[in-house]
């Protein structure tokens, strides 16, 4: 309840047009409250944007995610024009990301999504913790 009640007093100062600098490890949270983030590694400062902007340094375009599909469909996601890539979910098997190369090819991919059957999807932009990984490497860090 206390992290709800401070996302809404944020949300109200910056309703309000007041600028509030807040330091946080936790990623989401810096997502979903500020307009503007600093991302720092080792005291060095890597980067300071708007999260959408953020987003661009690992995907410049959208992604979209769905579960299911076929071998025919993932063929032709593989061959259509602008897709840079098709990946799996590790963790179920049965979703699916689409990595963009071309801002145009969003709606013919949702069209041929839906076309296939596809009824479970979303578009995506890289999370900031996404970002930063990307930025500061994996560093070897396994659980």
């Amino acid at each position: 309840m206390a992290a709800r009640d401070f996302r809404s007093l944020v949300k109200a100062l910056r309703s309000e047009g007041r600028t509030i600098l807040l330091t946080t490890h936790d990623m989401a949270e810096a997502e979903a409250l500020c307009d503007r983030v600093a991302l720092i590694d080792h005291g060095q400062l890597l980067a300071v944007e708007s999260p959408e902007k953020l987003a661009q340094y690992v995907a410049k375009f959208a992604r979209i995610d769905f579960h299911g599909g076929h071998q025919g469909l993932f063929d032709a996601l593989r061959r259509h024009r602008g897709v840079a890539a098709l990946r799996e979910s590790s963790s179920d098997n049965a979703s699916h990301r689409v990595e963009l190369s071309d801002g145009d090819a969003h709606r013919s991919v949702l069209s041929l999504l839906v076309e296939a059957g596809v009824t479970s999807l979303r578009t995506s932009r890289p999370s900031l913790e996404e970002v930063y990984v990307h930025l500061i490497g994996d560093r070897g860090l396994k659980v």
